[in-house]
């Protein structure tokens, strides 16, 4: 389960990336 974790960040990060994250403001 900590491997999710560690995806988590690797995921935010490709979001912010895309614009994708506009949906965690």
């Amino acid at each position: 389960e900590s491997e999710n974790v560690k995806i988590c960040p690797q995921l935010v990060q490709l979001f912010q990336q895309l614009g994708l994250v506009m949906v965690e403001s």
